[in-house]
């Protein structure tokens, strides 16, 4: 069994000197703490003077960021409604031209088919008059005018494009400031009391995306003027796409009344000409009849010949049989000899003249027939132009001035 181990004793001495130290401690944690205490409240009172100079230049500078932030609102928000209503115009602006390339497209097809039905135009009827030369300005015209609203509605798109981004931009920018508004605006109607318990974060946070003042203001200033020059290249953009329309549609009305008043004197011309044919063709069938008359005469009086020249050939040959002395070279054998001469020269007139006679005939039935095909052509002619152009086609094309309107 292990032995106890003795206590220490101290002596009276060390008693009192126990005591002495106790009481000394005591007194200097007593001043210490005394000490302590006057300073808390000193501390107190400049933290709750700090804390009352702080939240005053907060509620002021909320004052002056929220009236900042409101006078940049209006601003942004003033130069969106413009933009806005740029973008209502460039809409208006690029239905109308979109309009004004699908008005081409009947005029396009119109003359195009009217090229096309010329080119059946019979023989000599095919003719590059008046008529296909306007034809062919007024294609070239079309397909200008084609070219020049493509790149217009090009270039407005694309100006619609950019008035959209910055209305986008200006559309967030406010947005962005409503809420700004908003949360600002609590922030300055808070107190102390109004809020709840608020777990503090353990260091104040600095959000990497914060921007300074300078770029704050930068921005929305930026996306104003950035609007403003949209606006302004709109209303340049706009001058001269309305003047293009009207040039557009000046040009094309114009060329098409060139064409068509070509297309009337061409029709004109040709119906005048055909009519003298037709006039010239019932003077040569008159004719024809006449000298195929002539000719049934000419054999008539060819045939009446004939019967005297067999009857002066019988008393020539009969009396050629009178016998010896009787066989007399008498008047009457003259007379025989020449009668016979006679009716072979009328014979032969007759003949040779009604040979002529049927190379008239000849001659007058092929210009008859050359006539009546030169009519059917012009027929043919007449009804390309007169109906399938005219009537036809370009009589159903509308009015173009609308696209200007």
């Amino acid at each position: 069994m292990a032995q106890s181990k003795t206590p220490q004793v101290f002596s009276t001495q060390d008693w009192h000197q126990s005591n002495a130290q106790q009481y000394l401690a005591a007194e200097t944690d007593l001043m210490r703490a005394e000490r302590a205490r006057d300073e808390h409240e000193r501390l107190r009172r400049e933290t709750d003077e700090r804390r009352e100079r702080a939240q005053a230049d907060v509620s002021m500078k909320l004052t002056q960021r929220v009236n900042d932030v409101n006078y940049w609102q209006e601003e942004v928000s003033r130069r969106q409604a413009e933009v806005q209503h740029r973008v209502t115009l460039a809409c208006t602006l690029l239905d109308r031209l979109k309009s004004a390339l699908k008005d081409t497209e009947m005029p396009i097809e119109a003359t195009k088919r009217c090229l096309a039905n010329r080119e059946r135009r019979p023989g000599i009827e095919l003719v590059h008059d008046a008529v296909q030369v306007e034809l062919v300005k007024e294609k070239d015209i079309e397909e200008g005018v084609v070219a020049m609203l493509k790149r217009m509605i090009e270039q407005v798109q694309e100006q619609l494009r950019l008035l959209r981004k910055s209305a986008y931009n200006m559309n967030k920018d406010v947005s962005d400031k409503n809420v700004a508004l908003s949360i600002d605006g609590d922030c300055l109607r808070r107190s102390e009391g109004t809020i709840g318990p608020y777990a503090l974060p353990s260091q104040p946070i600095v959000d990497s995306k914060s921007v300074e003042p300078h770029s704050w203001e930068d921005f929305s200033d930026t996306n104003i003027v950035n609007a403003e020059q949209q606006c302004h290249t709109y209303d340049k953009l706009s001058g001269v796409a309305v003047d293009v329309l009207k040039q557009c549609c000046h040009d094309l009305t114009t060329s098409r009344s060139d064409t068509n008043r070509a297309f009337e004197k061409r029709i004109t011309e040709t119906d005048e000409a055909k009519r003298e044919l037709e006039a010239r063709l019932q003077k040569v069938e008159e004719e024809r009849e006449a000298v195929g008359n002539d000719i049934s005469e000419l054999q008539t009086a060819i045939q009446a010949k004939i019967p005297a020249l067999h009857l002066s050939q019988f008393r020539t040959t009969q009396r050629g049989e009178r016998p010896n002395i009787e066989l007399v070279r008498d008047p009457v054998y003259y007379r025989l000899l020449s009668e016979s001469a006679e009716l072979d020269e009328s014979i032969q007139q007759l003949q040779e003249a009604q040979a002529k006679a049927v190379h008239h005939y000849e001659v007058l039935c092929s210009q008859q027939v050359a006539l009546t095909e030169d009519i059917h052509r012009k027929a043919v002619a007449l009804q390309i132009d007169a109906h399938e152009c005219m009537t036809g086609v370009r009589a159903q094309l509308p009015d173009l001035w609308t696209t200007a309107q």
